[in-house]
């Protein structure tokens, strides 16, 4: 169904207000539900540079979180800017599946 891997190398105190596109995990529960294309953080250049790149249609986990209830949400991400993922998150790329579709299965209760 896809591949997985993990992200990596991005310190919350090396955020900017400019750069790339990033998600760290703890906003994968505080920000984002079920599906964006606008992630809100950036990072500069020499940070990303040894980060770990995410596409359009990834679905990216929370690898670990406050609660239980935060472990493991999900969303997909639709955005086509080039944009990376912090430590924490598990990166699902689907192939031949609907990754929206995918993400929002993947968050409900059943």
């Amino acid at each position: 169904m896809g591949s997985f891997k993990k992200g990596k190398n991005i310190p919350k105190n090396e955020l900017s207000s400019e750069g790339f596109p990033c998600v760290l995990y703890g906003e994968i529960y505080t920000k984002y539900n079920f599906t964006t294309d606008n992630l809100k953080s950036r990072i500069p250049k020499s940070i990303a540079r040894n980060s770990t790149q995410i596409k359009y249609g990834d679905i990216l986990f929370a690898g670990s979180g406050e609660t239980v209830e935060d472990i493991g949400k999900c969303f997909t991400f639709l955005g086509r800017e080039q944009s990376f993922a912090g430590g924490d998150i598990i990166i699902f790329t689907p192939n031949g599946v609907d990754s929206t579709f995918l993400g929002y299965l993947l968050n409900s209760p059943e």
